[in-house]
């Protein structure tokens, strides 16, 4: 995986505030972000994007799909993309546990997070 595709980043949120923000904030701790504001937009942004992100921050809610499931099809196109699922609720806690049962590199952050807290996640799976 090349230094390039390293800081590039998928951010799937369909909150159009709280992704606008986490993008900025991405930005300016030195990585490329695609934002996608669900699932569609998603894995098109992904299989158009060259290279290809290394990691994807998902939103296990949104309007069209379920964030696990955007995750899974992702890693169809890229079995090596890391992902990172968010959420704020707490009733999550079963999908949540599949999703980081596929022996992958999967990560877990509940809503609200800090900017450090992800982007130590972001490190420790990508580098």
């Amino acid at each position: 995986m090349g230094q390039e595709s390293r800081r590039l980043l998928l951010l799937v949120e369909d909150d159009e505030f709280g992704r606008m923000v986490l993008s900025e904030l991405l930005a300016d701790a030195g990585l490329q972000v695609i934002a996608a504001e669900d699932g569609g937009a998603a894995i098109a942004a992904f299989g158009a994007a060259q290279p290809r992100p290394a990691v994807a921050v998902i939103d296990l809610h949104l309007g069209d799909a379920s964030g696990s499931v955007i995750g899974t099809e992702l890693r169809r196109h890229d079995p090596r993309l890391a992902l990172i699922y968010v959420s704020g609720l707490s009733r999550d806690a079963p999908a949540v546990v599949e999703a980081l049962g596929d022996g992958a590199a999967t990560r877990f952050l509940a809503k609200p997070f800090g900017l450090q807290q992800l982007l130590d996640e972001i490190h420790a799976l990508v580098g």
